[in-house]
């Protein structure tokens, strides 16, 4: 379908282009004393260093955020706690004054809560009056905990630095070693440039105020051992079959190690995999077990891969493609129902993401920055297959794939309206993604359970949206509830999981594997009801409808002008100006193209099912269109618009 700006004129598109310049010129400008280079990832999958400033001033506890040339809900988040996590750091009465923080990237798109880190140390500049060195920069997200959390394209971001003169690197903990090579030891070796893990904010602030040109000591990171409740015997036979997928995938990883020099990174990576899920297994985590394999196995399957040209990934991603498309199912059946989900699940999510390392790959200079994401399909897809393998074993008659048609509409429009009310969890966007995709493909188990993932990921974030230091043992799972799900294979093995990630939490007290065991709780419970649903489903009268699920997201995001300054108020005036003026000329010069019948009938159908047209007014377009009326989708009540 053609975007809006597809339908402009030119000449209206380029004035209103200088309309918005004249927006952001005017109101982005002010006087910030603070500066970094903070580096990201562009749209093309290419390192780049942005420009960070800040300011602050007399106010009332407000955060503004100037983006050239691009905003997000994530990035505003970010700001808020960037300085938030400062102000507290520094001892600083933030209700009093006004932050404000201008990024400039030489890019299309400025995304996401990977800048937190560096938002903070501006912030506690501003707020301390200490110069930051300038040979710095940071990278990480920043929680409410203050913790520094992991992101990605770490390498890409460490190269860009290197060639804008930075010296000094903070990185978050466990993220120095990418692809099995030991940044802080390359970076060093090759470039003079220190590469140096940091936990917490406290962590960055003692290292990012050094004298310029200085090396810094890393600070200590040495974690209690994790300790772990038994919790074989509280689980039912039923998830054994998991166990036996674990142990297969950390045999794999013992045949990969002798492949690798033994006193190599990479080695201690695999070897550190194995005694984990070794460790899981004996204590009865089997999905923990088999997800710590996975994960060991992707790092090292993009390492062996690491020396492979664009051209060559691309062959390999072809390749994949062609083999995700070959395969085939065994039909569910009501015994096979968790089994079959699973692996069909696995299938999408490598489906999903390999489109993402095609599209990226279409533009990227290199294959380098994807060979993780590559190897993550290749391996969901053998998971697939495992698990595939495990639901024949199953047995039972095949139940017809449209008795869960009308129940994946409705999962999906759940998950879709829960991000599109909070669009918090990054994790959840790509389930729901991949829900749609199922239910396009008339998957509509896998629909069903992936918009389960997104829903219940989602509105975890949300539940932890106020949740503060001293309440973690409120809010972790307990062992005792695992009990519950004895019934349900997925919903056990994921609450298992979520007690991993709690045992995690108590060792290191970082929010990140709070969240981590939060969403996973959730997740337990939004399984077990949607398996129980599909179950429930099974025998009973197919719909004949024609629903659809794959409605899109939009999410507007604003960022309010400051109170309290008068050039501020003049630079609202402006953007009141140069609004009216754009959107004028949006609507009155629009010229749409022509739609097909198809599509039109396509969006009648949309419209319908999100209650925005009446079934009188369908009826009467559909007819028109030349469609078939005894087909029309169950209709939401038209919303009523307000003022």
């Amino acid at each position: 379908m053609p975007s809006f700006f597809d339908s402009v004129q030119p000449s209206v598109g380029r004035l209103a282009f200088l309309s918005l310049c004249f927006f952001l010129f005017f109101f982005g400008f002010s006087s910030a004393i603070s500066v970094m280079q903070v580096p990201a990832v562009d749209a093309n999958g290419k390192g780049i260093l942005t420009t960070i400033q800040a300011d602050v001033r007399n106010g009332s506890g407000a955060v503004y955020i100037d983006v050239e040339p691009f905003i997000s809900v994530e990035t505003q988040n970010s700001a808020k706690m960037a300085a938030q996590q400062a102000a507290k750091a520094a001892g600083f009465d933030l209700a009093r004054h006004d932050v404000f923080f201008k990024i400039v990237a030489n890019t299309e798109v400025v995304d996401g809560p990977s800048g937190g880190q560096a938002l903070a140390l501006l912030a506690y500049s501003e707020f301390t009056g200490k110069p930051l060195r300038s040979d710095l920069t940071a990278t990480g997200t920043i929680e409410a905990d203050s913790s520094i959390g992991k992101v990605g394209g770490i390498l890409e971001k460490v190269e860009a630095s290197q060639q804008g003169g930075i010296r000094l690197v903070l990185v978050p903990l466990g993220q120095a070693v990418q692809n099995g090579v030991d940044l802080s030891q390359y970076a060093q070796a090759r470039w003079g440039m220190q590469i140096v893990e940091v936990k917490n904010l406290s962590e960055s602030i003692s290292l990012a105020f050094t004298p310029n040109g200085s090396r810094v000591d890393s600070p200590a990171h040495v974690e209690p051992p994790l300790v772990l409740e038994n919790v074989a015997s509280l689980q039912s036979n039923r998830v054994l079959p998991l166990k036996g997928l674990a142990e297969n995938q950390t045999a794999q990883l013992r045949r990969m190690l002798l492949k690798l020099d033994p006193n190599s990174v990479m080695a201690q990576v695999v070897r550190q995999g194995i005694n984990r899920s070794d460790q899981l297994v004996i204590n009865g985590y089997y999905y923990s077990a088999a997800n710590e394999a996975f994960l060991a196995q992707i790092q090292t399957d993009a390492y062996f891969l690491s020396n492979v040209s664009k051209s060559e990934l691309l062959q390999r991603v072809t390749a994949l493609e062609a083999e995700l498309d070959a395969y085939r199912f065994f039909e569910p059946t009501e015994t096979s129902l968790a089994w079959s989900a699973g692996a069909r699940l696995r299938w999408f999510w490598a489906k999903e993401r390999l489109a993402d390392v095609r599209q990226r790959a279409e533009v990227s200079e290199r294959a380098l920055p994807l060979l993780q994401d590559y190897a993550a399909s290749a391996n969901w897809l053998s998971a697939a297959k495992q698990l595939d393998e495990i639901a024949r074993a199953q047995g039972g008659t095949p139940v017809p794939m449209a008795t869960w048609k009308s129940y994946a509409v409705e999962q999906v429009r759940t998950a879709n309206q829960s991000i599109t009310a909070n669009p918090l969890d990054s994790e959840s966007l790509f389930h729901l993604k991949a829900a749609q995709r199922a239910y396009a493909a008339g998957d509509y188990l896998a629909a069903a359970y992936d918009a389960a993932f997104a829903t219940a990921f989602n509105q975890a974030r949300v539940q932890l949206g106020d949740w503060k230091e001293g309440q973690l043992d409120a809010v972790l799972p307990k062992s005792g509830r695992l009990g519950e799900y004895s019934d349900r294979v997925w919903a056990q093995v994921y609450y298992a999981h979520a007690l991993y990630s709690a045992g995690q939490a108590n060792v290191s007290g970082d929010l990140l594997d709070v969240v981590n065991a939060v969403k996973l709780e959730g997740l337990s419970k939004a399984l077990a009801q949607v398996d129980a649903d599909l179950v429930r489903r099974i025998g009973q009268p197919i719909a004949t409808d024609e629903a659809t699920a794959t409605d899109g997201i939009q999410v507007t995001t604003t960022v309010q002008p400051a109170a309290n300054n008068s050039w501020l108020l003049l630079g609202a005036a402006a953007v009141l100006i140069a609004l009216v003026l754009l959107a004028f000329l949006m609507v009155y010069a629009r010229r749409p193209k022509d739609l097909t019948n198809v599509q039109r009938l396509n969006l009648l159908e949309q419209g319908l099912l999100e209650g925005r047209i009446s079934e009188k007014t369908y009826d009467k377009l559909n007819r028109k269109y030349g469609g078939d009326a005894s087909t029309r989708p169950k209709a939401k009540p038209v919303r009523k618009r307000h003022p």
